[in-house]
């Protein structure tokens, strides 16, 4: 979220929706978009696609122990 929609990311998830604040990544608006792609599809979002991978691997585990 390094566009204009970083700044916008700590009072959507943070203020309203309740998140902790130390899940918001790349939330501080920067001209060069971090030295990264400004459209952040699955050519350009390799990092994200990783975190996502690996919450749904965490998410799963956690529902096995459950049970």
């Amino acid at each position: 979220m390094h566009a204009v929609t970083g700044s916008y990311a700590r009072q959507n998830f943070v203020d309203y929706l309740g998140a902790k604040p130390d899940s918001i990544s790349h939330g501080v608006p920067l001209e060069d978009f971090g030295h990264g792609h400004p459209d952040p599809n699955l050519t350009y979002a390799n990092w994200l696609m990783s975190c996502i991978v690996a919450m749904d691997l965490i998410s799963e585990l956690q529902v096995m122990v459950c049970l």
